[in-house]
């Protein structure tokens, strides 16, 4: 389950909804693999605590308990989530034992099912969140390109991490140029009035 990684109630008015350290600026920091935080809503405004997010688990229980909220945050955990999940010692050594067992092409099949089963399950957090779904869409299309990509040189299991991985990292930058967009044309429509 989840685990509160820090708590802050000082007069500290700067809040992020979520902290994510891509696995390279991880591992250069210290040895560890990609990380996620969300910033505990519930508690909001009493105290600002954040949970880490290791695994698709607490992907779904951040979301379902409504610890995070907002269309748009949502999806952006999910997607995440499943980069962080992916990455970990676990879904590692369960996607090499899956290659191992399998031939190239029946591995690719197992791999994209074995995720496809992650993204799912994360889907059933919230059935109503329309945002979570087409986000989660977005991830299965870079993914089946990655799964069919007859080009690469990279084990299956490997390519299709890295689309997850880096379609995730993509959608957290669109979101966040968007909000920095939305916030100054609302600054600039404010002091125009």
């Amino acid at each position: 389950m989840a685990s509160s990684s820090s708590s802050d109630t000082s007069s500290n008015f700067s809040l992020k909804s979520l902290i994510y350290r891509p696995a390279a600026a991880a591992a250069a920091a210290n040895g560890e693999p990609a990380s996620l935080q969300v910033l505990d809503q519930l508690l909001l405004p009493a105290e600002k605590t954040y949970i880490d997010v290791p695994d698709i688990q607490t992907t779904y229980s951040v979301i379902h308990t409504m610890q995070i909220r907002g269309a748009p945050l949502i999806a952006i955990v999910a997607c995440l989530g499943l980069a962080v999940d992916l990455q970990n010692d676990v879904s590692t050594k369960e996607l090499q034992a899956i290659e191992t067992m399998n031939t190239m092409e029946r591995s690719a099949n197992a791999i994209y099912a074995y995720i496809q089963g992650k993204m799912d399950y994360v889907a059933k957090s919230r059935p109503t969140a329309v945002n979570l779904f087409n986000a989660l869409q977005e991830v299965k299309e870079a993914l089946l390109k990655a799964k069919d990509d007859d080009d690469s040189s990279d084990p299956p299991s490997v390519r299709m991490v890295n689309a997850v991985v880096q379609h995730a990292e993509f959608m957290l930058q669109r979101d966040e140029a968007d909000c920095r967009a939305i916030g100054k044309n609302g600054a600039d429509a404010i002091i125009l009035d």
